[in-house]
């Protein structure tokens, strides 16, 4: 499928709004639409990310198998594998299908509806809320700022937004307070503790960002012990040589996951046993890294870049930063865990589509920047 082009991926652009206005789309919308209808690449992409669990776990329960562990062992990791599965299927795959469905019908009588409604950070990402129903919003680009009230052109029953123009004269200061509550509600970070953060503290209530690295570390930690007590079992019961072979591999995994799990544990404790945040400040994009080690490659990581610093977050907070603007980013600086971010300027009501560009010096001139 190819990339999104500029006419499709911002829905304020002047071309799409006049056509739309006027009940129509544009020959850009309906091929993108056309695309999203009946392209086969998004099932196969899905159908990829939900067996890649399936296929993780069957391949654990042969681990399993392999150095003779407890039958009761084997037995509940495949009832967790089922389980989960079978979740993922039935939530999964009859959403995805309907909203094809909706959008093929949509396609064939080719009827717009208006409402009004704001951009807001939601559970999974931006979603569009209106009086009486919860909008789609394109996958790339969109070009709205969230907090700022729009008219928006949609699709009746796939709710797939064409395009959105502002309603009256929106100021800059809520632009901004719109995208600091987004960044706080995707961080989940109060507003409040950027006072500490702006005097190089961490505040009361950001340990528990760090709590969920700490436990990780601990948790890793543990495994070993699991594991040494399962090759002991496994020694004492069956002498074979597959036993010796099983206890080298678990040991070597086990001895990993200690030192990992100490490692991650430490840093995490010593940022809060000091309580100390570092700042960058900067144009930041967002970004993605595919693990070349994960199977098919599906594991990604996302991460907020400013200049040379790279953090990582979590992938519900990817599309909740607003490409090229400045910030100030706050972060420990031994785990290197965001606490906290804020905008220091406003973002353009109509914005450009986003292009999730990689450059790293980007000048963003605004009056209302905050010192």
């Amino acid at each position: 499928m190819r990339p999104i082009n500029q006419t499709t991926g911002n829905l304020t652009n002047r071309d799409t709004l006049s056509a739309n206005r006027q009940g129509e789309l544009t020959p850009a919308q309906r091929e993108r639409l056309t695309q999203l209808a009946y392209a086969r690449r998004g099932c196969l992409t899905r159908a990829l990310k939900i067996l890649a669990f399936p296929a993780a776990g069957l391949g654990l329960v042969l681990v399993l198998g392999f150095v003779n562990a407890p039958l009761v062992l084997g037995w509940l990791a495949l009832l967790i594998v089922l389980a989960v599965t079978v979740d993922l299927v039935l939530i999964i795959v009859p959403a995805f299908l309907q909203q094809r469905i909706r959008l093929r019908q949509d396609l064939e009588h080719e009827t717009l509806a208006t409402a009004e409604g704001t951009l807001v950070y939601g559970k999974r990402g931006y979603e569009v809320r209106t009086a009486g129903q919860t909008l789609t919003l394109p996958s790339q680009g969109s070009g709205l700022v969230p907090g700022i009230a729009y008219r928006f052109y949609f699709l009746p029953r796939s709710t797939y937004i064409l395009s959105a123009e502002p309603l009256g004269q929106e100021s800059t200061a809520r632009a901004r307070e719109g995208l600091q509550q987004a960044l706080a509600r995707a961080l989940r970070f109060d507003v409040t503790h950027l006072a500490s953060n702006r005097e190089g503290f961490l505040a009361p209530g950001q340990i528990m960002l760090l709590l969920p690295r700490l436990m990780l570390g601990a948790l890793l930690a543990a495994i070993p012990g699991a594991g040494l007590l399962l090759l002991a079992w496994q020694i004492i019961t069956n002498g074979a040589v597959i036993a010796i072979v099983g206890s080298v591999i678990m040991g070597a995994a086990g001895a990993f996951c200690l030192i990992a799990g100490f490692r991650i544990a430490a840093t995490a404790l010593l940022d809060i046993m000091s309580s100390r945040v570092e700042a960058v400040e900067g144009a930041a994009y967002k970004g993605k890294q595919r693990d070349e080690h994960a199977p098919f490659g599906l594991a990604i990581f996302y991460e907020y870049r400013i200049g040379e610093q790279r953090v990582k977050v979590p992938e519900r907070a990817y599309a909740a930063l607003l490409d090229g603007l400045p910030y100030r980013l706050y972060y420990t600086r031994r785990s290197n865990i965001i606490v906290a971010i804020e905008p220091l300027a406003a973002p353009p009501i109509t914005m450009q589509a986003e292009t999730h560009s990689s450059k790293e010096d980007c000048n963003v001139k605004n009056e209302s920047r905050i010192e």
